[in-house]
């Protein structure tokens, strides 16, 4: 075994000794250090916006083209996680093959979104607050300004509030989730995906506003959501991929140095 064992790690596989699995990927080093270099800032940028209390919540980034993705311990903070501190590697099966930290409990909900979802680079499940006050009067985020527009494909998933350590219960997750682009779980919390961790962490930001929006106009009298028609063509006009980028590129500026750099 060439001096190196396999040490169980809740219902992960954990791979310890000297030589670690990926040690010799040098041909995707590059890709791996700006990805932690994103999935890191993605922590941070959902801890700074109120997504999190201490260690609770979670982000991942699949490695392009493979059956691989990071994800941070179960021990860390989100706002403690950098590039080189705090992440894991780990396979859809559970294996850690890079990273000796606890394994999150929540793994197989990314690993199972991950495997029934290939087009998903990245995914953020948090406890948004503003979100979980309309979950739990079963109301869905309506469009009072650009980002409530974004609705548009959210499902549900109702049966518990429970975290979803099982993997029978993560792959129920992932299949409530569907072809959507977040899935509100009532009593518990949300889960965004998207092409990279970027946009998922941008869907979640932007959903969470929307929310926080919608629950401030209900304190105005006589305040009303858009029409749907209104919606639609805000939907269709607003280049929220432009917009992303620079509240990415803003978040490099004010939250990066220190982490990514």
């Amino acid at each position: 075994m060439g001096g190196s064992h396999l040490m169980k790690t809740g219902t992960a596989v954990k791979r310890t000794g000297p030589q670690r699995a990926g040690a010799q990927r040098t041909g995707t080093q590059r890709t791996d250090t700006q990805l932690k270099k994103d999935l890191a800032l993605g922590y941070r940028i959902i801890a700074h916006e109120g997504q999190v209390h201490a260690i609770i919540g979670i982000l991942a980034a699949r490695e392009p083209g493979a059956d691989t993705f990071w994800i941070k311990s179960m021990f860390h903070g989100l706002d403690e996680i950098k590039p080189a501190f705090g992440l894991m590697r780990m396979d859809l099966d559970g294996k850690v093959l890079e990273g000796d930290y606890p394994v999150h409990g929540e793994w197989s909900l990314m690993a199972e979104i991950f495997r029934g979802r290939p087009d998903v680079g990245g995914i953020v499940h948090t406890h948004a607050p503003y979100i979980c006050m309309l979950m739990a009067a079963d109301r869905e985020i309506e469009p009072y300004d650009q980002f409530g527009v974004l609705t548009r494909k959210v499902a549900w998933f109702k049966k518990t509030p429970n975290r979803v350590y099982a993997p029978a219960l993560a792959r129920e997750v992932s299949k409530s989730l569907g072809q959507a682009n977040a899935l509100f779980m009532k009593y518990h919390g949300i889960i965004t995906v998207g092409p990279d961790i970027r946009k998922a962490v941008l869907a979640a930001s932007f959903l969470e506003l929307a929310a926080k929006r919608q629950i401030l106009n209900a304190q105005v009298a006589g305040a009303r959501p858009m029409d749907r028609a209104t919606a639609d063509d805000l939907a269709t006009d607003t280049n929220f991929e432009r917009i992303g980028a620079a509240i990415w590129s803003y978040y490099e500026r004010t939250l990066g140095p220190g982490v990514i750099s």
